[in-house]
């Protein structure tokens, strides 16, 4: 039984040492060779890198511009972090954690979907969630 908790527990940290990892090299240096990662790794790496991309782009828009049409509908998951997650650029674009484990929280579904694909979260199941952008926050205000 001990043997069993001790292989535990050094998996779990090997995969958020792995996760942290990634995070960490993704965010500094951009693209990653993803020879020898799982397929639930290499998800992480697109979307960190698509995410980045992204947010490079509407950050080099001259200042004013249009970022997003208000009929866009950002899809959004609520997951419950199953380990810390450092503070991560959504495919929304805004700025997301940083998250603690057993936090629950928000997401853009393809930023949720990589994390539980990866170990680090669990999708929650929340009935009445309204998935909602800031036009729909403005006119359910407004009637």
């Amino acid at each position: 039984m001990k043997e069993k908790e001790v292989v535990t527990r050094l998996l779990q940290e090997l995969k958020e040492t792995r996760l942290q990892k990634l995070v960490n090299v993704t965010n500094h240096h951009g693209n990653v060779d993803t020879t020898g990662l799982t397929e639930e790794e290499t998800s992480l790496v697109k979307s960190i890198n698509d995410s980045l991309q992204t947010f490079e782009q509407v950050r080099n828009e001259p200042a004013g511009a249009p970022t997003a049409t208000p009929e866009e509908r950002i899809e959004l998951s609520v997951v419950r972090f199953l380990q810390d997650i450092p503070e991560i650029v959504g495919t929304d674009l805004k700025l997301y954690g940083p998250f603690k484990k057993e936090d629950v929280g928000s997401l853009p579904n393809q930023n949720a979907h990589a994390l539980v694909m990866q170990g680090a979260a669990k999708e929650i199941e929340v009935r009445n969630f309204h998935k909602t952008t800031k036009k729909d926050d403005t006119n359910r205000h407004q009637q």
